[in-house]
């Protein structure tokens, strides 16, 4: 079952896609977001019911479209509660537009969130780094106070 055969089943992108469509756009981007990073995972009832009987022969949607999205919207969610996601900072503001340019599409496609995963990756790159002993975060990316010239 395809995203567009289960939005269609629920009538939730319908009914998101009506009230965009009268300039209701403020209203149904945070659904839309979510729809489209957390893909099956924001209807479990797919993985209990729907998941084993599909056709495994599609390997990308079935295998790596699924754990796509589960990383996605596991280092979306967290780095979002750990408060490390800052529009200051480029990949942040990166991500912030390419979200909203893919929840003006009328359908929910996941796949077109492979970028955003990317730019969540580049962030996070800056706050937390694999292989230390402590858990050490990332020193902050200051200018050091004794290279740079003084105003006098």
């Amino acid at each position: 079952m395809n995203e567009l055969a289960q939005a269609e089943a629920g009538h939730t992108v319908l009914i998101l896609d009506n009230i965009q469509a009268n300039f209701g756009f403020p209203l149904v981007v945070i659904p839309k977001i979510l729809m489209n990073c957390m893909g099956h995972f924001i209807s479990p009832g797919y993985f209990l019911h729907s998941y084993f009987s599909e056709d495994f022969t599609n390997w990308r949607d079935q295998i790596f479209g699924q754990m796509h999205t589960f990383f996605l919207t596991f280092l979306l969610v967290g780095m979002f509660f750990r408060r490390k996601l800052r529009l200051q900072h480029a990949p942040v503001y990166l991500l912030a537009l390419y979200l909203l340019m893919t929840a003006v599409n009328p359908m929910v496609q996941p796949r077109y969130e492979y970028a955003a995963y990317v730019l969540l990756c580049l962030e996070a790159s800056r706050y937390y780094r694999l292989g230390t002993d402590s858990g050490a975060t990332a020193p902050a990316l200051l200018p050091d106070p004794a290279l740079s010239p003084t105003l006098s």
